[in-house]
């Protein structure tokens, strides 16, 4: 995958009337590969922008360990193995309550992820869009068996800023439409 704006990316509004982020991508992977990616501990926080433990049942615990050591723990809302994962993860995330899911889409040629982020403050979508297109190329670079290099950090990540700007390029109308 290249280091742009890769994924299919939009913004609506939820049932509660909170912005939802979500990005699509396609990888050349079945959807039980990409589930143990997003469910396995040590698969999860290879990719994902933290470190992270979790019991993926409806229910279950979600822990993530961010770079500064701070830990916050959510919840699993709904898991239907190899299709859907959902996690509430708390306001000490980072000022937002916010949802988390995965929908894993089979295709010919492997599977499709639609991932969706609420996000109560609209400054953040075009960053939580560049943090979540660097995680979701770090996933594809697991899937393909490669290495992961990151950063201590998404926002450490030499794609990072620019990401920013072209998600706020890419998004930023359509966030303004829909908070006004």
């Amino acid at each position: 995958m290249s280091a742009g704006a890769v994924f299919d990316a939009d913004v609506r509004l939820d049932e509660a009337g909170r912005l939802t982020l979500r990005l699509s991508a396609h990888y050349d992977h079945d959807g039980h590969s990409v589930w143990q990616a997003l469910t396995d501990d040590d698969e999860l926080s290879t990719w994902a922008p933290w470190q992270a433990t979790i019991d993926p049942v409806a229910g279950g615990v979600v822990t993530v360990r961010f770079p500064d050591g701070h830990t916050a723990e959510g919840e699993v809302i709904d898991a239907e193995r190899p299709r859907r994962l959902v996690l509430r993860l708390p306001e000490d995330w980072g000022g937002n309550d916010e949802m988390l899911r995965w929908e894993l889409q089979p295709t010919d040629r492997g599977g499709a992820v639609v991932f969706d982020v609420t996000i109560d403050d609209a400054e953040l979508v075009k960053r939580a869009a560049a943090v979540w297109d660097i995680s979701m190329q770090h996933l594809g670079t697991l899937l393909a068996g490669e290495p992961v290099v990151r950063a201590d950090s998404p926002s450490a990540d030499p794609r990072f800023e620019r990401l920013v700007q072209e998600y706020d390029d890419l998004l930023g109308a359509e966030v303004r439409a829909l908070t006004q």
